[in-house]
Formats: structure tokens, sequence, C-alpha cells
């Protein structure tokens, strides 16, 4: 049996102390995970955002990294002007983070043209993160 990569990719805007709630009514969407930073020593760090609202799936199984990414990108897509004014009137940065797992196949490393505008229109930035487990 040959084993699928999993794709995850997540929406995140990153800031100071923010309102969830508020977020998730300028989002569109309920947050799929929350994070704030608990650590003392690294949460009063002025160039480290201490939290992280994220929407987005986990271990989906394709063959091409812009199916994934576009699937979470079409959910916030309808409300790019209520996050971008939202992000700034917080102080927040948009980033889309994929990462991939790798078992035994393979996905094609892609973004289509208008899955980058779409990336650009909303000011995030790309990462992506590789893990791979085959021999």
């Amino acid at each position: 049996m040959r084993y699928p990569p999993e794709i995850s990719v997540f929406f995140v805007l990153a800031g100071d102390d923010f309102d969830t709630d508020a977020c998730n009514l300028a989002v569109g969407v309920t947050a799929t995970e929350l994070w704030r930073q608990k650590r003392p020593e690294l949460r009063d760090k002025p160039y480290l955002k201490n939290m992280n609202w994220a929407y987005g799936v986990k271990h989906v199984t394709s063959f091409t990294t812009n199916d994934v990414v576009e699937s979470v990108v079409s959910k916030v897509w309808p409300q790019r002007a209520d996050i971008l004014e939202f992000a700034e009137l917080n102080q927040l940065t948009t980033s889309l983070c994929c990462n991939v797992t790798i078992h035994e196949q393979r996905p094609v490393y892609e973004l289509l043209p208008e899955t980058m505008r779409q990336l650009a229109d909303l000011n995030a930035e790309f990462l992506m993160d590789v893990m791979d487990y085959s021999e």
C-alpha cells in the first residue's frame, strides 16, 4: 500500500492581546485554533507576538498543496476587507501556514497564480514546513 501525503493549512492572524470573538466576526468563521503565549519571560517581549487566531484544516490527504490552500483561503476570502481592517486596527500580521507530511508519496508543491493573488490581497505571508518520513 502506498501512503499519500497529508497537508495541513492554517490562515493565521497574529498579534498582542486582541479580542478573538471580534476576530471571529471580522473573518466570518470561527477559529479552529487559538494560541496564547504562556511563558511570562516570552509574553512581554515586544518583538514576539503573544497570540494567534487560526482557521484551517489538518491532515488532509491531497496530491497538490494548492487544493488545500485554496480550500482554506476560499473560506476567509469573502471577508477580506473586514479582515484587513481588523488586522490594521489591531496591528496584526496575516499568514498562511502549510505543513506537508510525507509518508511515501509526495504532493505537487504548487500555488496557482489566482491563489497567490488572493494571498497577496490578504497581505498574507506564506510559510511551508515539510516533514519527510519516507525512506
